[in-house]
């Protein structure tokens, strides 16, 4: 599949106009090329036979990489646009989810514990998109209007929409089984960061800080 598909895929569905940042953004070639890099730093281990979430799986690479390497991939995606990445970019991500032939369910990924059955999932990935599965935690116009994050405040009691999500990731996740983070940021990443720090004990996870913005969580 080529990088010059996103453009048809926009004027057929009617929603060009407006949207040449998707164009762009959607760059399937670059994509690929980063997402081995980040799966190859961050995944490494062997993951065959494992159960790989992937938390808005975008176009689906990561869970390309992840199935190429022998596991279960499926992606949990937002049933519409609205607070997150839009409604065009969601449409043309399907269009390309279909087309790859993967497993991704529109359902938000705080159904991750209605979705998936108890202690059944090995790792969880969420790269960029936990400030659209928590945008309710967000002060500022929504991301889709915008597309930067920096414009966005996580609110002062952000702590109770994070140790919602970790509470349903735990219930899917195995004993020793971890979700790998990295947020995109915000104005406050720092409220965000102490935030995710005082849940994680809550919800029997060890937490570790591997660089800014990326945390891995493990259920202990």
């Amino acid at each position: 599949m080529t990088q010059n598909v996103i453009r048809p895929i926009l004027e057929r569905l009617g929603m060009l106009d407006g949207n040449e940042w998707l164009i762009k953004k959607l760059d399937l070639r670059r994509r690929q090329a980063d997402h081995f890099q980040y799966m190859s730093r961050h995944f490494s281990f062997d993951i065959r036979d494992a159960t790989f979430i992937d938390l808005g799986p975008g176009t689906g690479e990561s869970l390309q990489i992840a199935k190429h390497l022998g596991a279960t991939a499926i992606g949990i995606d937002a049933a519409s646009g609205e607070g997150g990445m839009g409604d065009p970019y969601l449409a043309v991500c399907r269009e390309i989810i279909r087309a790859r032939q993967l497993d991704v369910r529109c359902v938000g990924a705080l159904s991750i514990d209605r979705e998936l059955k108890k202690n059944s999932v090995d790792f969880i990935n969420s790269r960029g998109s936990i400030e659209q599965i928590l945008c309710q935690w967000m002060r500022g116009k929504p991301h889709h209007t915008h597309q930067n994050c920096n414009l966005m405040h996580w609110k002062t009691n952000c702590h109770l929409g994070i140790g919602s999500f970790l509470e349903k990731c735990a219930a899917v996740l195995k004993p020793g089984g971890s979700i790998l983070i990295h947020a995109n940021g915000a104005a406050n990443t720092n409220v965000y960061d102490l935030a995710l720090l005082g849940q994680a004990a809550r919800y029997n996870f060890r937490i570790k800080k591997h660089e800014d913005r990326l945390h891995r969580l493990t259920l202990e």
